[in-house]
């Protein structure tokens, strides 16, 4: 948002006020005043002087008071810090399928709605998930962890979803497996199996963030996935791992075996027979083992966001410096597809952040994301949209744009559960959320951004020093306050180690006193 309407008053007194003092000082200092000074009224040739005198103070004060803030927000302006729009919250949403669909699978296509009840009273807060997803028909019933030879049943803990459990035993050793039992009657049928698993090591309150960042960690365990087959165990492919070998919370979608190379049978501690599959560990080098909240099929990453399209934004008049305003706000960075038909059909245009850079000929807008406001240039730095006499008031239109953001998506668990639209074959009472929605964020106020100027501005989005560490990890969704401890790893207390460093962060939490993860 910019920051021109962010400008102070460090002097509160407006003409108004100024006027009135005056009035009261009048029996003080001029008593010769005549006639009787309560009786004075606006044709008095002396209240004429006042409010002359009055006016000049106002806008003196006013200009006075502007000059110092004035000149910190160009400032700001110049070098391109603005202020952060708000970030919409992430959450994850299983969509539960009904038993007697016939089908082995639901798609549930990308983008799709789910809605939860504001608190406020307002409207219904909407996420959409983000990727398409193929929900099984099949149900998850039945989970076992294997070590050192015992089975161990952890179907109800998986399913109550409160004290967690440990997938491959306190001490996992290789050859430890969790096994997932599928009911026998719905054989599966699609290329790919998609896990969520929600760990409880990132803590109450963690951020949905990917670990596997193309510079990022590396898993300190080897996991197998594996089906089986009537004899034995074959290989499932591996598509995607998020989680590190189950450390963190994330997706693991897997390569579904051939048809009839999946044959169901009685296993471990459960005397029903199943389809089962398994990760077994390959290779163990954990810190710590990996303690998981709970395992969910059909489950899909959501934000708190609405998708529009096909909005008349208005029609250009040809005039240089137009203006035309979003219905929705604020607006997804990088979501809006504007469009012009300037009498030969639509045409995208390209969002820039300023027209400095731009020519008469660029097809170029800036976009206010807070207020939605699209501005287009005035023909010397950014070409100016022609009229169109056949759509002249409908010319511009927002193709696509997503909308959303704020604290207020940051809902509790099981509340985002109302399917906007119907899906066949997803039970509307099995649709919801495990965990809370996190990362929504308001935009940044004035005061915020003043503090993060410097440190932005001396850092260059490189983090090298101690408080460049506490500056970035502050800048997080959620985040009060952030300490950064050089030299100190979790694992090796009391010991220097070069290289690493720990962020310690206190949460933005409604709670009265925020605790520690650990």
């Amino acid at each position: 948002m910019p920051l021109d309407k962010h400008l102070p008053r460090l002097d509160d007194r407006r003409f108004d006020d100024i006027l009135a003092e005056i009035r009261t000082r009048i029996p003080r200092y001029t008593p010769e005043w005549s006639p009787v000074w309560t009786d004075l009224n606006d044709s008095d040739p002396g209240i004429t002087l006042a409010q002359l005198f009055a006016w000049m103070s106002d806008m003196l004060l006013y200009r006075l008071g502007q000059t110092p803030e004035l000149n910190y927000i160009k400032f700001l302006q110049m070098v391109g810090i603005e202020l952060r729009s708000a970030q919409p919250a992430q959450v994850e949403i299983t969509f539960g399928t009904k038993k007697d669909f016939p089908a082995s699978f639901v798609s549930v296509p990308a983008r799709t709605q789910v809605s939860a009840e504001d608190p406020a009273g307002g409207s219904p807060i909407v996420f959409e998930t983000e990727r398409p997803l193929v929900a099984l028909t099949a149900q998850l019933v039945s989970l076992q962890t294997y070590d050192s030879g015992v089975y161990t049943p952890v179907t109800e803990v998986n399913a109550a979803a409160e004290e967690g459990f440990d997938p491959f035993g306190t001490f996992p050793q290789k050859d430890g497996a969790l096994l997932l039992g599928f009911d026998a009657n719905k054989p599966f049928d699609r290329e790919t199996i998609d896990l969520a698993f929600f760990s409880l090591l990132d803590g109450p309150s963690a951020e949905f963030v990917s670990c596997a960042s193309p510079g990022g960690s590396f898993a300190s365990a080897k996991i197998e996935w594996q089906c089986w087959n009537g004899t034995g165990w074959t290989a499932l492919g591996l598509i995607k791992d998020e989680t590190l070998a189950l450390m963190c919370t994330g997706h693991v979608v897997l390569r579904a075996p051939v048809k009839g190379e999946w044959v169901s049978a009685v296993l471990g501690v459960d005397a029903t027979p199943r389809y089962w599959m398994r990760g077994v560990l390959t290779k163990v080098q954990y810190e710590r083992p990996p303690r998981l909240l709970a395992i969910r099929t059909n489950t899909a990453p959501a934000r708190q966001v609405a998708t529009i399209r096909d909005e008349v934004v208005g029609g250009s008049n040809g005039r240089r410096d137009q203006i035309f305003t979003l219905r929705q706000t604020p607006i997804l960075e990088g979501s809006l597809r504007l469009e012009v038909d300037e009498g030969d059909g639509f045409v995208e245009w390209a969002q820039v952040d300023d027209f400095f850079a731009s020519g008469p000929q660029d097809l170029h807008y800036a976009l206010d994301p807070t207020s939605g406001t699209i501005r287009f240039g005035d023909g010397l730095t950014g070409a100016i949209p022609v009229a169109n006499s056949n759509l002249p008031g409908g010319n511009v239109v927002a193709r696509e744009y997503r909308h959303g953001g704020g604290k207020a998506g940051n809902v509790g668990p099981g509340l985002a559960k109302t399917l906007v639209r119907a899906i066949a074959g997803i039970d509307d009472a099995k649709v919801g959320n495990l965990l809370p929605a996190l990362g929504g964020r308001d935009e940044e106020g004035l005061d915020e951004a003043k503090k993060r100027a410097p440190v932005s501005i001396k850092s260059r989005d490189r983090a090298v020093t101690v408080e460049d560490y506490e500056a970035f990890a502050s800048q997080a969704a959620n985040v009060a306050r952030a300490k950064a401890l050089p030299l100190v790893h979790p694992s090796y207390p009391n010991v220097k180690v070069p290289g690493s460093i720990t962020i310690i962060v206190v949460p933005d939490s409604d709670d009265p006193a925020p605790k520690p993860s650990e």
